[in-house]
């Protein structure tokens, strides 16, 4: 699970991923698929991300090693 704001993402919930973001638990927008589910409010399935258009040139691939990616928005009962 993960919480994105304008300024980063932080890992409340974390698995499979190691390194320096899975070690600060977090990372810059810079780095982070999830920014794509947020912007979209829908959901964000990446089979191979060295060759989807949407993030094969994201720095999340040869700086963390991304290589696959599925995503959902979490809301609350009121839409937020």
């Amino acid at each position: 699970v993960s919480l994105v704001d304008e300024l980063g993402q932080r890992f409340a919930g974390l698995a499979g991923l190691g390194g320096w973001a899975g070690a600060q638990r977090g990372t810059t927008l810079i780095h982070s698929f999830c920014r794509h589910v947020v912007e979209r409010r829908a959901a964000f399935v990446v089979e191979d991300a060295t060759q989807h258009p949407d993030v094969r040139e994201h720095r999340a691939v040869p700086d963390l090693g991304v290589r696959a990616y599925a995503g959902l928005p979490l809301a609350m009962r009121d839409g937020r």
